[in-house]
């Protein structure tokens, strides 16, 4: 069941819908004074709750008011950004396509700090393990998942695939753990 989202993340959401671009390519942009009116009426929030939600974006480094009525959307909020789409779309069991995301890897012992990181992280993204090195999981942002192994420079040791089961197979219980 996706999370409940707070009222400052519908407001990060709301300028980002507002700039009409997405948020993988957004950088900057303006907000006139009826524009977050329109916002903050659309979204039913009280001065008190838009106001306080801008500041508690701002201070934990998702936007940069630079003045009244200009934002700049930092890194840190275009990753939440995909994560909540992610999410949203994950628990939407009708875009289900009957393939699972599946994650093998064998990254060596000397990088037991970066495999240790990746395993962490697939986890985060709801993958399940079926074996020591072998997750699974319905949903994933391999785009995002491709970035970690690069930084994390263990490319040559994390393969993706992408795979229905067999008809020899039954996935029920894979079904019913991902609430599919």
């Amino acid at each position: 069941m996706p999370k409940k989202i707070s009222i400052a993340t519908k407001l990060l959401l709301g300028l980002v819908e507002m700039a009409e671009v997405s948020a993988d390519h957004l950088d900057a942009f303006l907000l006139s004074a009826g524009s977050a009116s329109l916002l903050q009426k659309n979204l039913n929030l009280l001065d008190t709750q838009y106001h306080s939600s801008l500041q508690g974006l701002e201070k934990h480094g998702y936007i940069q008011k630079i003045n009244k009525n200009q934002f700049l959307i930092s890194p840190k909020a275009q990753r939440k950004i995909r994560k909540i789409k992610n999410e949203q779309i994950k628990w939407d069991k009708k875009k289900w396509n009957g393939m699972w995301i599946i994650v093998a890897f064998d990254i060596p012992e000397p990088q037991k700090n970066e495999r240790d990181a990746f395993r962490c992280a697939i986890k985060r993204e709801g993958f399940i393990r079926l074996q020591n090195s072998v997750f699974v999981a319905p949903f994933a942002d391999l785009g995002e998942l491709s970035r970690l192994r690069v930084d994390l420079k263990i490319e040559e040791y994390v393969t993706f695939f992408q795979a229905k089961s067999c008809e020899t197979e039954d996935d029920s219980k894979l079904k019913k753990r991902f609430g599919l």
